[in-house]
């Protein structure tokens, strides 16, 4: 066969001409959202069916967005039942408009065979009044139907069919009429953007496995919700993740709690973050495809931490071969300007060279007085085909936001009295020297390699390096309400300039055995973060009237946030330490029979941190634990559409603590039991998850009075049981209606310490929220409106009166946010956009994490204007 590289066969395999060992299969490189399309050459048939003896397998090369098949003869059980025709529900993020159906008829013609295929936009009535007109078309009629530009799939269609139909007619000269029509299958495309939900994720288990046959809860904040909801930052798009709170304990230091315990296990494209690296406020959202949430204990990927969550913020990847480039504008409360494009772009004819690239910028004030934020993002990655079968992406991404007047701190929540404070929503304890500089750099580069039997090798390398600057006033004290004064203040510099490494490398392996498809994959990990930081403010020279006395301010009422700035001296280094962990993990997804799935895996790490003298660790000493985190998880299938679950993960955090005896306690150790269901329905349009789960940490650290640490003063710690998270939760995403989508969640839990204390009392145990759209097309054309309702309830949380001494329920008693939003397609490139956060101005305020008789009040209402508009 002579090729050339547009030709249907060339682009089999990027470019590599179809070999006779192939047997049947060209492959066309699509554009995203669709399902794969091939063509077939003459071939020896031993199966029943066309694809179950042609394609052994077909599956979506991950983002790039081509697809591949693999020749063998003899049925795949992952393609369909009936026909063998496989059902695409790998998760990539896709382009263009919404939904897309791929409708594929097999039409044999003696030794000849041929796919036939269509695609088009709507609901079930237009797809089968399309499926009779084409069955009604002889093969001209076929060739003109399928010249015609339809959806994303015109120019595929046009050179796949017009190549296939030549080859199936003129080489036998047989006219399609003699062919035989096996029914028609129906393929779902791709996840499409315009969607709510995530068909597959390997964020739990590293694995690509569908929600539905995933045994933890997994949510997904896609694009589209990013869009609708305008969530500019990672931080405000986990404010709408169900099953999180969320508390500010200053502007740029944003608690996440999730199942009781504080969310403090950040991956990037599936690498591991250190926690101190990461501020969900300071990363803008728009270089993320989409945000992954793994809900309870995630050790199989991420090793140590607490059982609460893990996220995954999923780049945007090079994966498109045609120009597109879009830009995002917006105006809101406050003086905020943002700008955002996002360009990608083939760098070469073939598209085997690609780039993307993501500027933003946004600058505006906050609603506590002397705030003024700036942010930047700058994201660039190119992706290359290196030959059929290697694909190399490497990447650069600078972040930095800058905040002047930052709050730091909280407002007292008491006077000395005992009476409440009742301040005004932009009231700040901020001197207007203070400032907050955040720096964030990362590098990173993939290579993936396919092998034989559909083996795939996978490495990935990421750089971070961070800056962090904070020169802050803080004010604390008792406030006497009569002369506003009692208010101590503390100038404070503080620097950090931490870095992380992280690789790892692998196989995936999938294998037939039990009559099944099976999936395995091992990985290696290493990963290594230095960190540490400088502070201190006994050395500034504040030039206030009181020295002694602290009080450098005087009558807070009247106060006009002016103060000297200080003349800083030399700062200590409070710390400095290197972790570093080194593992290896195995994870594998059994089918034991049709119904039934097992899960299982586990993660041996070796982990040792080497903390230096400095003025927080008057001796260096190093820490080192060898560890292993089993997992296990099992799914039935109830229904082809409803499925039962049942898991168990754990995870480990290391201690600083040690005996009587000098010795290190044994490392915080915690599990999560779940079990639930999980549904998908209307062609996994629509999803739903019940989970009841029990989360247990052990090994806590308590004070073991009357004993010292040996050579030192300090009193000693014995281990003991730790805390108990019950709790349960309900999530629906999706598209229940062509009109609608939606998604909403329920949550709640308790959480207990070692001596029945509530966990995180400060936080809501009961959690509602909802997000909707309807798409109003059919009596506006262009419009769409959504409402939103983020429901909390009180936190238990108790504060001693200082006025009575009695302890006294202190939460924010319950409250419901309202969020609206209206979009208005003004023409297919043109869509203007109206959010509204907090619609109906409800005032309420959050306890702070660390400083529990303080708060902050909680944003009021914003408005914000978008303007949207596509280039290709």
């Amino acid at each position: 066969m002579v090729c050339t590289d547009r030709s249907a066969a060339c682009l089999y395999g990027f470019g590599r001409p179809a070999s006779p060992a192939d047997l049947c299969p060209q492959i066309l490189a699509i554009r995203p959202g669709v399902a794969a399309v091939c063509a077939v050459h003459p071939m020896p048939m031993r199966g029943a069916h066309l694809a179950a003896g042609c394609v052994q397998s077909l599956s979506w090369c991950p983002q790039s967005l081509a697809c591949r098949a693999r020749v063998g003869v003899g049925a795949d059980p992952r393609l369909g039942r009936s026909a063998g025709l496989w059902h695409s529900r790998q998760a990539h993020g896709a382009f263009g408009g919404g939904q897309q159906f791929l409708t594929i008829k097999a039409i044999q013609n003696k030794n000849r065979h041929l796919f036939h295929y269509w695609s088009q936009h709507g609901d079930a009535t237009q797809r089968n009044a399309t499926q009779r007109n084409a069955t009604q078309r002889n093969a001209t009629q076929r060739n003109a139907f399928c010249n015609k530009t339809i959806g994303q799939l015109g120019i595929a269609l046009q050179l796949l069919l017009l190549g296939g139909l030549a080859q199936a007619q003129g080489a036998a000269g047989r006219p399609a009429a003699q062919a035989q029509e096996l029914p028609a299958i129906e393929v779902v495309g791709d996840d499409a953007p315009q969607s709510y939900v995530q068909k597959q994720s390997s964020a739990a288990t590293g694995l690509a496995l569908d929600l539905r046959e995933t045994p933890q809860t997994v949510s997904v904040i896609t694009q589209q919700r990013m869009r609708d909801q305008q969530t500019q930052t990672v931080g405000q798009a986990l404010e709408q993740v169900s099953g999180l709170t969320t508390s500010v304990n200053d502007d740029n230091r944003q608690q996440i709690v999730s199942r009781g315990f504080e969310v403090e296990n950040f991956r990037i494209d599936g690498n591991l973050l250190d926690s101190n690296n990461t501020r969900p406020n300071l990363n803008l959202s728009a270089m993320y495809e989409r945000i992954e949430v793994t809900k309870g204990a995630t050790g199989l990927l991420s090793g140590t931490g607490d059982p609460s969550a893990t996220v995954n913020l999923v780049r945007k990847r090079a994966d498109r071969r045609q120009f597109t480039a879009e830009l995002d504008a917006h105006a809101g409360s406050w003086k905020n300007l943002g700008l955002a494009a996002d360009i990608a772009s083939p760098l070469n004819a073939a598209g085997t060279l690609r780039s993307r690239l993501v500027l933003a910028h946004q600058r505006g004030e906050g609603f506590r007085d002397l705030k003024k934020d700036r942010l930047l993002t700058v994201y660039g990655t190119v992706e290359a085909d290196l030959s059929a079968h290697t694909r190399l992406s490497l990447g650069l991404s600078h972040e930095r936001k800058h905040t002047d007047g930052s709050f730091w701190g909280s407002l007292p929540f008491y006077f000395s009295d005992g009476t409440r404070t009742n301040w005004r929503r932009s009231q700040t304890t901020a001197a207007r020297w203070n400032r907050w500089d955040l720096h964030q750099s990362n590098a990173f580069a993939e290579l993936e390699h396919s092998l034989a039997n559909g083996w795939q090798w996978q490495s990935a390398l990421n750089y971070t390096r961070k800056y962090e600057q904070s020169n802050q006033l803080w004010l604390y004290g008792s406030l006497d309400r009569h002369t506003g004064l009692g208010l101590q203040g503390e100038p404070y510099l503080w620097k950090q300039t931490p870095d992380n490494i992280d690789f790892n490398t692998g196989l995936t392996m999938p294998f037939q055995s039990l009559g099944f498809a099976q999936q395995a994959s091992i990985r290696l990990h290493y990963n290594r973060f230095k960190g540490g930081w400088k502070g201190g403010g006994e050395d500034a020279n504040l030039l206030n009237p009181d020295e002694s006395s602290g009080d450098v301010i005087g009558n807070f009422f009247t106060w006009d946030h002016h103060s000297p700035a200080p003349i800083w001296g030399e700062l200590p280094t409070g710390s400095r330490f290197t972790t570093t962990q080194k593992s290896v993990s195995f994870a594998s997804r059994l089918q034991l029979a049709q119904p039934l799935k097992l899960i299982l895996g586990g993660r041996y790490s070796h982990w040792e941190r080497d903390n230096q003298q400095a003025a927080w660790t008057p001796q260096a000493y190093v820490q080192r634990e060898k560890v292993f985190v089993p997992y296990l998880g099992v799914v039935y299938d109830l229904t082809p559409n409803l499925a039962a679950y049942a898991s168990y993960a754990s995870m480990f955090k290391p201690q600083e603590k040690k005996d009587r005896h000098g010795h290190y306690l044994a490392p915080v150790r915690g599990n999560t039991v779940e079990a639930g269901l999980k549904g998908a329905w209307l062609n996994d349009r629509l999803q739903g998850t019940l989970a009841l789960y029990q989360t247990r940490q052990d090994n806590f650290a308590a004070p073991d009075e009357g004993h010292v640490v040996p050579g030192t003063t300090d009193t000693a710690s014995r281990a003991v049981k730790g805390a108990k998270v019950r709790g349960y939760e309900l999530e629906v995403n999706g598209r229940p209606h062509p009109r609608w989508d939606v998604s909403a969640g329920w949550s709640q839990y308790s959480a207990k310490e070692p001596d029945g204390s509530h966990l995180n009392a400060h936080q809501s145990r009961k959690v509602f929220k909802l997000f909707a759209k309807y798409d109003a097309s059919a009596q506006v054309p262009g419009l769409s409106l959504g409402a939103g309702l983020r429901w909390h309830s009180r936190p238990p949380i108790e504060l001693e009166n200082p006025g009575t001494g009695v302890r006294e329920a202190a939460g924010q008693p319950a409250y419901a946010l309202v969020d609206l939003m209206a979009r208005y397609q003004v023409s297919p490139r043109l869509a203007l956009q109206l959010n509204v956060h907090n619609a109906l101005d409800k005032s309420y305020y959050q306890l702070s994490q660390w400083w529990t008789d303080s708060m902050s009040w909680g944003e009021p209402r914003r408005v914000q204007l978008s303007l949207n508009y596509l280039f290709d």
